[in-house]
């Protein structure tokens, strides 16, 4: 049931986005790409992002009360749905206003973040992206991440039973603060 009141939600929030570009825009949101943000604008997406992890798996479908577990188990719930077909670009986009409109009630100030994985492909594991998110994860059987803000010990995976050992992961021996790459 929660799968089909998502999909309304986001078929609303499309319309909603679709007559709402048609009006004049005083105060157009800005989306920025990971390099353009200065380093204290780094540091509190992340500590956003977590803000969101902190909220945990909700079920709710208000972005001011959504985690960011229920935007990772609604994308995983319905993957088989929504890529490879006519609803993957209208699915996303609505998945991505939520996602925006979360972080905003989280305290973020601007638009969503992406990040422009061709501005360094000859050297992506160089951007500062890791730094703040993580490397790439220790020598261990579970490679859970040892550095910046979601480093083992620091962040905790969901517990959603729905996502199983798939759950980006807690490892096998119950470490639930394990992220791995």
């Amino acid at each position: 049931m929660h799968v089909k009141q998502l999909l309304a939600v986001l078929a609303a929030a499309s319309v909603f986005q679709a007559s709402a570009a048609l009006a004049a825009c005083t105060k157009p949101i800005v989306r920025m790409e990971w390099n353009q943000l200065t380093k204290n604008q780094k540091l509190l997406y992340t500590t956003i992002v977590k803000k969101l992890a902190a909220r945990g798996l909700t079920r709710y479908l208000k972005p001011s009360q959504m985690g960011l577990y229920d935007f990772v188990s609604d994308h995983t719930n319905i993957a088989n749905y929504v890529h490879g077909n006519a609803e993957f670009y209208p699915f996303h986009r609505a998945m991505m206003y939520l996602y925006e409109q979360a972080l905003r009630s989280a305290g973020w100030g601007w638009g969503l973040v992406y990040f422009d994985w061709s501005a360094v492909a000859q050297n992506w594991p160089s951007s500062d992206v890791f730094k703040y998110f993580g490397g790439q994860g220790d020598s261990s059987v579970w490679s859970c991440v040892t550095d910046g803000q979601f480093a083992r010990g620091h962040y905790n995976v969901s517990t959603d039973p729905a996502f199983g050992s798939y759950a980006r992961g807690y490892s096998d021996d119950g470490d639930q603060t394990c992220l791995r790459r």
